[in-house]
């Protein structure tokens, strides 16, 4: 039998940092993480926008007429083509579009202080994903360091 890809979804972005990232999570969430990464290989784990989330349609408040007319159960038009043309995760590139903003108004930094904001966090993800060795073979940019703050200290930096 031909191995397929296996793709999870999920509309919660605070979730998806669970899978995603090592942290101290509180007991419950520690253990539901602990299982779904025993189970899945974290790359695999995609944001989807919660309006474009077929499975939140019941729980959005729909009429059985809708139901039927969306065919839920055939999933999202989006997902019958290539992923290239899936959705994705707008407060990474929106973060991404505002540094680059920033980069070009005051200067190119070299350190990065935040916070454990979720889209802090998936930004440091999506980055991290660079192949930087690369990029500084072929231009004069450097890779910026990302420091956050410890997750149960947010007075860490004062300020």
């Amino acid at each position: 039998m031909k191995h397929l890809k296996t793709y999870y979804w999920s509309d919660s972005m605070e979730a998806l940092t669970w899978i995603k990232t090592k942290g101290s999570w509180n007991t419950f969430v520690g253990n539901r993480v602990k299982e779904i990464n025993s189970c899945s290989d974290i790359d695999d784990w995609y944001h989807v926008p919660g309006d474009q989330n077929l499975a939140d349609i019941a729980s959005r408040g729909c009429t059985a007429n809708i139901l039927i007319e969306l065919k839920w159960w055939e999933g999202p038009q989006w997902l019958k083509h290539s992923p290239e043309n899936w959705p994705h995760t707008e407060i990474i590139y929106a973060f991404s579009s505002s540094l680059r903003r920033f980069i070009a108004r005051r200067g190119r930094v070299s350190v990065i202080y935040s916070d454990n904001g979720t889209n802090f966090i998936g930004a440091k993800n999506y980055l991290k994903k660079i192949d930087w060795n690369k990029v500084m073979d072929y231009s004069t940019v450097r890779k910026i360091k990302w420091h956050q703050n410890p997750p149960t200290a947010a007075w860490w930096g004062g300020w």
